[in-house]
């Protein structure tokens, strides 16, 4: 993951542009220089900041078009590692509000946990309650939410829809042990989605 080279960044993104999308998180070298590059193409670009390390914030996050970031993450990116000022604001809206102003032209999603998930697109909002579940192993559970997110924003869905079918597909994912096998089929979030926000 570390070997990555720039003629290996240029192979990859050949051919790609306006209509596309990447998804990068925090694994590999040169993630800076991808960052460029994908944005200088018209690539749309994802950033999930896993694992989340001090150096990302000197990274050109202004070619980040969608942030996708748990709390903790929320919290390295923003620099709110504190409470709110104010016992009526919840920490993650210290959190959004930071980094809306910081990132005017991002979209940011913030997963919460077992308190679901908010999207934040300038003074556009949607929130996704999380579906209860018995959680018997969350490996795996950002990647599935993220990966049902970004299909469903790629193939035209709404975002409240996009974040709903997300929420179902973590929800499964966790109720059941292990990373990869965990993910569920798209017939049985449908399945899953239809029984919780549609009856």
């Amino acid at each position: 993951n570390y070997r990555i080279t720039p003629e290996m960044v240029q192979n990859a993104l050949e051919g790609f542009g306006p209509g596309d999308m990447l998804l990068l998180q925090n694994e590999i070298n040169l993630v800076p220089e991808i960052l460029r590059n994908a944005k200088a193409k018209g690539i749309q670009v994802v950033l999930n900041p896993s694992p989340c390390t001090d150096e990302i914030s000197h990274w050109p996050l202004e070619c980040v078009d969608i942030f996708l970031l748990n709390e903790t993450e929320g919290q390295v990116l923003s620099g709110k590692t504190e409470p709110a000022e104010s016992a009526l604001s919840e920490p993650s809206e210290d959190i959004l509000s930071t980094l809306v102003t910081r990132y005017p032209t991002a979209q940011i999603v913030l997963t919460l946990g077992e308190k679901g998930s908010l999207f934040v697109s300038g003074s556009y909002r949607v929130s996704a309650d999380a579906c209860r579940v018995n959680a018997v192993d969350t490996t795996g559970a950002g990647d599935t939410f993220t990966g049902y997110l970004l299909s469903g924003l790629l193939h035209g869905a709404a975002v409240e829809e996009s974040m709903r079918m997300a929420s179902c597909a973590s929800a499964i994912a966790v109720s059941r042990p292990g990373a990869a096998q965990s993910i569920p089929e798209l017939s049985e979030v449908q399945a899953f989605y239809r029984q919780h926000f549609t009856e």
